[in-house]
């Protein structure tokens, strides 16, 4: 299997996350309205609970995979050989997670109400046995993830519009959210047959995988907790109601974070084939051009999230929910700390194998969340929360930059900082002018979107920003 085109691969991917997040924005829309704050918080807290164990299961396999498979895809002996080794070890990671989550819900009081919600989130646990997903990221084939994930968010969306019509389908919800998750599980494991001969295997060779293994996981967790860690203590120390009101501010957050993380996981396998068989002018080429495109697109999505936080929520979810737009405009803060994390670990870090360095970036940003969670959430309730997160984001990308050590980009990106600020700077203008005229909800939402991007192209374009000059003359020729 020849290599795909990246630019291809990225449009998949981004066609891909753009449909994650329409049906995610609809979902939410729908469901928080019919679910109410409470219901919608009970939800989160438990999902938020199995997303633990379902790392334990999954450890660090998936990263670790996809780096040392796009090393030796073109040598199926070596890759099938890789594959099922790791596909033993999932296995039995997933039955130890599965025990350790029965075991947990059975003994914590907190959950003695929840029991039954958890259990049925726990099938996605029981089938991440079969979760082979990276398989289609060492092949680099975005474009069978994309269609999979469409065709499982119709499929999940047409059955709770059918089944879920009031709070008392709360259960519901869950089994067709869970579901929806195991059916691409189901998928990937089916087709991946053509590709690779999955089986387990009785010589796993723990001691070659487990280490760096090992260390990505602990990476995960680290990851898992500073990002998920809010909600759990909000659950924990406030109410169901606060929990469903601050899922929303996050949900929107992370929605849009995906958008940049959907531009840089296409270049990994490609980076990491590029780093391991030595081909380090063309790694540092493309670590160069991503970066770029990174800045470029998550600056203007930051400044318009912001200024529209309250049409967001609005739309998405109702007025109960009014109550998290300071929360999102935090948030909003975290995006351009996050983005840059996201591309120094996936794009340098795992690459060149700098798995420690990973670890304890994200383990110390982890030890700050929690400690600041437990100190700003007494206090500032949701914005304590957004606000941690900001921090732990922020020291993340610090911690993340300095281990890239020679592959930093330092002052030739500076230009591209201004001209991007610069373009930020004209969103923010033509938002606040368009907010003079009080336009209804749907209008002011419209508006501000369309002359927001058109003051950012014609500004970026004075500003002769390569990256957006390239992208509208494609679209031109096209």
């Amino acid at each position: 299997m020849g290599k795909r085109s990246i630019k291809l691969n990225a449009l998949y991917n981004v066609i891909n996350q753009g449909s994650v997040i329409l049906f995610q924005l609809i979902t939410m829309k729908y469901i928080s309205s019919v679910l109410h704050s409470e219901n919608y918080g009970r939800f989160n807290f438990c999902n938020s609970i199995l997303a633990y164990f379902l790392l334990l299961a999954q450890l660090g396999i998936s990263s670790y995979v996809i780096r040392e498979g796009a090393g030796v895809r073109d040598d199926k002996e070596k890759l099938w050989k890789l594959a099922n080794e790791v596909f033993t070890i999932n296995f039995c990671s997933t039955v130890f997670s599965i025990i350790f989550y029965i075991f947990t819900v059975l003994t914590w009081t907190r959950l003695a109400n929840e029991r039954f919600t958890l259990y049925i989130l726990g099938i996605q646990l029981l089938l991440n046995i079969i979760n082979v997903e990276w398989i289609y990221n060492i092949y680099e084939d975005f474009k069978f993830i994309s269609l999979r994930n469409l065709c499982v968010q119709v499929i999940s969306f047409g059955c709770m519009i059918v089944f879920v019509k009031n709070e008392g389908d709360y259960l519901k919800y869950t089994l067709i959210f869970a579901m929806a998750a195991s059916l691409g599980y189901c998928i990937n494991f089916f087709f991946s047959r053509k590709m690779v001969p999955i089986r387990i295997t009785l010589h796993p060779n723990l001691k070659k995988h487990i280490r760096p293994i090992l260390l990505l996981f602990f990476n995960s967790l680290a990851v898992l907790i500073y990002v998920n860690s809010d909600i759990t203590i909000l659950g924990i120390l406030e109410s169901d109601s606060a929990v469903g009101i601050y899922s929303v501010s996050v949900k929107i957050y992370t929605v849009v974070k995906r958008v940049f993380q959907a531009v840089v996981i296409v270049s990994v396998p490609r980076l990491s084939n590029y780093y391991i068989n030595g081909e380090i002018e063309k790694y540092k080429l493309l670590l160069k051009r991503m970066h770029d495109v990174v800045i470029t697109i998550v600056i203007p999505m930051l400044f318009g999230l912001i200024m529209t936080s309250k049409n967001a929520i609005l739309i998405v979810s109702g007025k109960e929910y009014i109550g998290g737009i300071n929360s999102l405009r935090i948030l909003c803060l975290a995006l351009i700390f996050s983005s840059l994390a996201n591309y120094y670990i996936s794009c340098v870090l795992l690459p060149s194998k700098k798995d420690n360095m990973i670890l304890i970036s994200t383990v110390v940003s982890s030890i700050i969340n929690i400690g600041l969670n437990l100190i700003f959430i007494p206090i500032l309730g949701m914005d304590g929360a957004a606000i941690t997160t900001v921090i732990a984001e922020m020291t993340v990308m610090i911690l993340a930059y300095e281990a890239s050590g020679s592959y930093r980009q330092n002052k030739e990106c500076i230009q591209v900082y201004i001209k991007v600020a610069m373009g930020g700077m004209g969103i923010f203008v033509t938002c606040w002018m368009i907010e003079i005229f009080d336009f209804s909800l749907f209008f002011d939402t419209i508006l501000k979107i369309v002359f927001s991007v058109l003051a950012y192209m014609c500004i970026e374009i004075m500003v002769k920003n390569t990256i957006v000059i390239e992208m509208i003359e494609k679209i031109r020729k096209k």
